[in-house]
């Protein structure tokens, strides 16, 4: 039972795990008034279940959850699934814009990080 993870320790991987994409975390995970889902970006609205086993479930009131909250705040909705120490998906509505969003964020993220790592 000593490698059981606790309440704590997803709270604190999930900051780490959004950060890392260029994320910012939401406070209370999404769980104030108005702020809502786990992590956001400009364009889009972030959702992240962890899990160190072998699978996951997700629910279908996540789903439109998410991208009920992210219709309203006039963002993409990102559904990640994170396999801890494995894997990360994301999964966004199958639009022109959504992928355009995602792509966008990660393209301007992938190049900051660059010029970071080149002294600029």
């Amino acid at each position: 039972m000593g490698n059981k993870r606790t309440g704590h320790y997803y709270k604190a991987h999930e900051k780490e795990i959004l950060r890392s994409y260029g994320i910012t975390p939401q406070p209370l995970s999404g769980g104030g008034i108005e702020k809502k889902e786990d992590g956001e970006t400009d364009t889009l609205l972030v959702q992240l279940k962890s899990t160190g086993g072998k699978q996951i479930t997700i629910k279908k009131q996540d789903v439109e959850d998410l991208y009920y909250h992210a219709v309203r705040a006039h963002k993409t909705p990102v559904f990640c699934i994170e396999f801890i120490g494995e894997y990360v998906l994301m999964a966004v509505p199958a639009t022109k814009d959504a992928t355009k969003n995602l792509y966008k964020h990660f393209y301007y993220e992938e190049r900051k990080n660059a010029k970071g790592t080149n002294g600029n």
